[in-house]
Order: structure tokens, then sequence, then C-alpha cells
């Protein structure tokens, strides 16, 4: 295939990592940038209503719907794996919770081989990018950058109740889970911004897509990378059914996600020759760790009944529930404005350990 058109550099996945890349590389005037992202433009107003999450997850044109393999612990069950497919990525389609992991296991990593990635390394990147409406002149906070992150507009009630009962069993309750320590119950604070979500792409890439140097293309899908010898010089694109290919003169980005990316990486002959061989693909280099070592965290989802006080359809709720749309549409609050994982938290569970091993995600009733 005749290459169409070539770029200074191209970035694979328009989700959080490749929004960041487009809108840093393209300030630059004299460089020219292109961002392909798989799935569609996030011009759906469910991704801009928080609680509109819950029609986006699963949704096959918003959602990847990967599918782990047969779990033996789980009876030969598949867990699904949801990850975004539009411009902002799973951030798009998420909850929006806003927590930035814990220092330590920054530091762990810097000591495995990731240089630069040590807490003290990253925290002023994080600083930087946040502008958060609660934590101002915080020192491990901004109040200035593209991120907002803000609390709920109206959080649930019963949210409080979850704080008192990790208090009777000695939890602490905790309002920054992004402060000094994560241990403890509370409110997350959230990517939003005046009760509408605010995503990757609106923090990072919509003030960039003005910019003559940058190009993205949606509904575009990287098939496979173009090797001259072993260096990457441009890229084979899928797009309603038509095959092209971009050049690549400078840098080629592969910011496709945990599971997109060594996918990408695999087809194109990246990765253990054994692997590569079995599947009919020509090794270009071979790189063992590639779709290798994925290591996520198990939910283990418990429900309780909760009366007529969350969020569920009953004779009680009728009114609120009807007056919903009208509230979010005048003053951004109310049921819509829900990311539905309103709190949770930290906790050890066993009082010898330094920090905590579990998480608590807590969703009102519904």
């Amino acid at each position: 295939m005749t290459v169409q058109r070539s770029y200074d550099y191209v970035i694979v996945g328009g989700g959080s990592a490749g929004s960041v890349l487009a809108g840093r590389l393209s300030e630059n005037p004299s460089v020219s940038v292109c961002l392909v992202e798989a799935g569609p433009a996030d011009a759906d107003p469910r991704i801009r209503i928080p609680i509109g999450l819950i029609s986006l997850m699963g949704n096959q044109r918003y959602d990847w719907r990967y599918q782990s393999e047969p779990h033996d612990h789980l009876g030969g069950k598949r867990v699904s794996v949801p990850r975004g497919k539009t411009l902002g990525g799973s951030g798009s389609i998420n909850s929006m919770v806003y927590i930035r992991g814990r220092a330590s296991d920054y530091d762990a990593w810097a000591r495995q081989g990731c240089h630069g990635w040590d807490w003290r390394s990253v925290l002023p990147r994080f600083v930087r990018q946040e502008n958060n409406a609660r934590f101002a002149h915080d020192t491990l906070h901004g109040d200035d950058g593209p991120l907002y992150v803000e609390d709920l507009p109206s959080p649930h009630p019963m949210i409080e109740s979850l704080v008192e009962a990790g208090r009777d069993v000695g939890i602490p309750a905790n309002d920054d889970f992004n402060g000094l320590s994560q241990e403890g119950l509370g409110l997350y604070q959230t990517t939003m911004h005046g009760g509408r979500r605010w995503s990757p792409a609106d923090a990072f890439l919509r003030p960039a897509l003005k910019r003559q140097n940058l190009t993205v293309l949606t509904n575009t899908s990287a098939d496979r990378i173009v090797f001259e010898r072993r260096r990457a010089t441009g890229l084979e694109l899928s797009s309603r059914g038509r095959q092209s290919v971009i050049g690549v003169r400078g840098e080629l980005l592969i910011s496709a996600g945990a599971i997109g990316s060594p996918s990408i990486l695999l087809r194109s002959g990246v990765g253990p020759g054994g692997h590569l061989q079995g599947l009919g693909i020509a090794a270009v280099h071979e790189l063992p760790g590639v779709g290798a070592n994925l290591h996520d965290h198990p939910a283990v989802g418990m429900h309780y009944g909760g009366g007529n006080q969350g969020y569920a359809l009953s004779f009680a709720t009728i009114g609120e529930n009807t007056l919903a749309p009208f509230r979010y549409l005048f003053s951004r609050k109310g049921l819509l404005s829900s990311n539905t994982v309103e709190g949770g938290g930290f906790a050890r569970t066993d009082k010898s350990l330094d920090e905590p091993a579990v998480q608590f995600h807590f969703i009102p009733p519904s």
C-alpha cells in the first residue's frame, strides 16, 4: 500500500496517555502530530452526564468489552474487563474516581528498574496537571492545571453511614485519598467540572484540536506497525473497511492501553519468538515480556438491601427520579450527577500490616 501522508509523531490510542501526548507534542508548531483512535469521537451526551456511564460500560460502540480467560477458581467463568474505545479512553466511560495510587508502589517500581517513577519524581507532575477545587494551595495538590478534580455535587447521604460504620470497626475517616495516607473511608473526589465529566480528552486534547499541526483520526484501527529492519517507519490502518498506511518520520508512540498496546506489538512481530511463530507472524524483534505479566486486581461484589434509600425506582422515589433530569439541567446536581461509586476507601486486613491491603467501593442501592 502507498503511504498516504507522513507525520513527525504518530500516536496510537486517544485515551489518557494519548491525549496528553497529543496535547504536549503539538505545542511545538514545527512538528506534525497524528493521533489514531479506534473508537468514535466523544460527542455522545452520555459521556458528559456522570451517571451516563451505566449505559457506556458494556456498550460495544464505546467499550472494547474485553474478557479474561476462564478462571479455574471461578468455575470456568470469564471476567469482563471494560476498556474505553473513544477519545478520552477509559476516562470517558469510567466512574471518574480520582486516585493516584500510593507512594510506596511508585517507589517499588523504581527499585525494580522503572527509573524516574519514584514518588518524589512523579508527584510534581501530578500537582502540575491537577486543578483541585477543594485542596487549593496544598503541596500535594494543584489548583491551576488542566485536569479538574472536584467533590461530587450532591453525594448520597448513605455515604456518611458508611464512614460511621468504618469508625465503629476501627477504620478511620479520610477526606483525601491523595493525601499523606490512603487508609480510611470517605467520599471520593472525581474528575468532574461543574457536575459534568471532565475526561482526559477534555483536559489535554480538546485545547489542542484547533492547532493546524495536529490531525486526529477517529474510527480508525491500528493494524500493524511497518518496519524497515527494526525501525518503525509507518502504520497500517483500517477505517470503515478501507486499509491505508501513514508514514512515521520521527517517533511512533503506542499508548493503546495495557491490553491494546501489546496486541499491536504482537501483530507487528514484536514479542516472544516462539509465540509469534505459532501464530504465523514473522518476528521483527524478539522481546519475551510483550503480552505477559499483566496484573489486575480482583473485585468482589456484595449486595445489600437498602429499602427505599438508594437510587432504585420505587413508589417512594418515583417523584425524585422523575424530577432528576430537570434538577440536573438547571443545577447540575441530583441523581444524574452521581458517578455511582460515590465513596469507599482503603483498610488493612491485619493491623500488623504497614499499609492497607483492600479497597472498598460503595454504591448506593440501585
